[in-house]
């Protein structure tokens, strides 16, 4: 890939100077495909919580008394909030390989985190141990840092216990090898890849113009240099571009033209764009049309999360070993945890069936649902039961005893809990009735419908009954309700023309979602 790289870059004329200088941060940023994946990463390890967990029973729950939960949740130091103190070491981290912040204490407390900047700050083993050395400036408000060892050049030394440090990849097993160091031929070929397009706006997207002067006119240099400088200035850039010129004295002019499609210019930014997203470990990049495809956005959040994982472990482990006292390591129960769900977003109907499936299976609580979506609690909310099978719940077959009256004056009160878990039960299953219907009418646009209908309901009838089994409903009910699904456009079939079939499969299945209560009423 690079000698094609190099071998397009010199065709299209870029210079040599260009590729070789080194790409600082600022000048990576400047690149979109950088920009993005940088952000995308820094700004989500930012944004999700790093919560202290303590062990309590057979679970966990948050020490919000814990210096680590107060530093990483409330105030990392003085002048950053911790989601900005986040983004800033990871950003280190992945673009010079190396995220550290000095732990400052005062006694055995700790008091805050200060970001070490990676251009002064260098990783060392000596006499087996680990040490830090930074040199900061007064751009990083040394008086934060409260007296640690100093030599009498002014540089800083901190044991490998008072740093919190997040590598990159590590060669030597000390210090991390940031994209900066490892992409910069990527890096350069989008730089260069600007500038030449800058380049083509300045001349109108013009190719290169030579001038044939007839023999024995403008033979003293100084005039023909005049003449082209007067030529250029007035000719070349994109307010001149289309332009009427007169040429006299017998010139001519002759233009080499590269289109930027021809070049092949297209394909090296979007080659280019797919190296960067590489380097960041990201499968799919915003359009370079090649990338991996997602059939929901819930598998491309987990591919993305496979690539933010490592940075959420490399967080977790490090404050394990550095923000914890000796008795909680040896005990272990206290250990720092993201809580990756605030990042696990899935589109509605995704979220509500799996939310759904969790109470039905007695996995969560209706209110341990209504928290995933920011919804205040209900009373008696905290119940795990089944609604579609558990005893005395409404629509259930023993929700009435057999003395009782009929009158409805009678029945008891209703129960919002059931009543919230039917709703979710029935909003689920009728939105997989809606689909079948819909996969009715293009089923209808086939060439043999008949056919279409055989081989569509031997797949859809195992589908169905997997997924009312997962709502704790009988997998009986999906023959039944196939059986009558084919029955019905077999007779609609049978009595329509190739010209009416379709709508008449429209008029047949728009109501085929209120067939939800024969399911639930099958079941009860």
């Amino acid at each position: 890939m690079a000698n094609f790289y190099n071998a397009l870059m010199r065709w299209l004329g870029l210079d040599e100077e260009g590729r070789s200088e080194r790409i600082s941060f600022r000048q990576s940023m400047t690149l979109p495909p950088a920009w993005y994946a940088h952000n995308k990463i820094v700004g989500d390890v930012g944004q999700l919580p790093l919560d202290v967990k303590r062990l309590s029973g057979d679970g966990a729950v948050n020490d919000t008394w814990h210096i680590g939960y107060q530093l990483l949740r409330e105030e990392p130091n003085r002048i950053q909030s911790p989601s900005i103190f986040k983004e800033q070491v990871t950003s280190h981290a992945i673009m010079h390989g190396n995220g550290r912040a000095a732990i400052m204490r005062s006694g055995n407390t700790i008091t805050e985190l200060i970001p070490l900047m990676p251009d002064r700050t260098w990783t060392i083993i000596h006499e087996g141990l680990k040490y830090h050395l930074t040199k900061p400036n007064k751009d990083d408000k040394k008086n934060l840092l409260d007296d640690p060892d100093a030599d009498p050049e002014g540089f800083l030394v901190f044991p490998d216990a008072d740093v919190l440090h997040i590598t990159g990849f590590s060669y030597n097993g000390v210090e991390g090898l940031g994209l900066l160091d490892i992409g910069q031929s990527a890096l350069s070929t989008g730089i260069s890849s600007q500038r030449h397009l800058q380049q083509q706006l300045r001349r109108g997207f013009r190719g290169k113009l030579f001038l044939e002067v007839p023999p024995g006119q403008l033979r003293d240099e100084g005039k023909a240099r005049e003449f082209l400088e007067s030529f250029n200035k007035n000719e070349s850039g994109p307010d001149n571009a289309g332009k009427a010129a007169m040429l006299r004295e017998g010139v001519k002019a002759s233009a080499i033209n590269v289109a930027n499609n021809d070049a092949q210019f297209v394909e090296l930014q979007k080659f280019n764009r797919q190296d960067i997203g590489m380097l960041f470990g990201l499968e799919s990049m915003p359009g370079d049309g090649e990338s991996v495809s997602y059939n929901s956005l819930e598998q491309q959040n987990l591919a993305y999360l496979k690539a933010l994982d490592r940075w959420l472990v490399k967080w977790e482990e490090e404050c394990d070993r550095k923000l914890r006292t000796p008795g909680e390591k040896r005990t272990g129960n206290r250990y720092f945890k993201f809580n990756r769900a605030a990042i696990h977003r899935t589109d509605t109907s995704t979220t509500m069936t799996a939310l759904c499936n969790a109470i039905t299976h007695r996995i969560m609580s209706p209110n341990e649902a209504r928290a995933k979506l920011d919804m205040n609690p209900y009373d008696g909310g905290d119940v795990y039961e089944n609604p579609a099978v558990t005893p005395g719940a409404p629509g259930s077959s023993d929700h009435h005893s057999e003395d009782s009256s009929t009158d409805p004056a009678n029945d008891p009160p209703s129960d919002p809990q059931s009543s919230v878990n039917n709703r979710a039960l029935e909003e689920t299953i009728r939105s997989l009735l809606v689909r079948e219907a819909n996969n009715a009418v293009s089923g209808s646009k086939s060439r043999n419908f008949v056919d279409w209908i055989d081989k569509n309901y031997a797949k859809w009838e195992a589908k169905l009954a997997e997924k009312l089994e997962i709502l704790g409903l009988d997998r009986d009910l999906a023959r039944i309700h196939c059986d009558e699904s084919r029955s019905i456009l077999l007779e609609i079939a049978g009595n329509s023309t190739p010209e009416t079939l379709e709508n008449n499969v429209k008029n047949a299945v728009k109501d085929w979602q209120n067939r939800v209560f024969n399911l639930i009423g099958g079941q009860t």
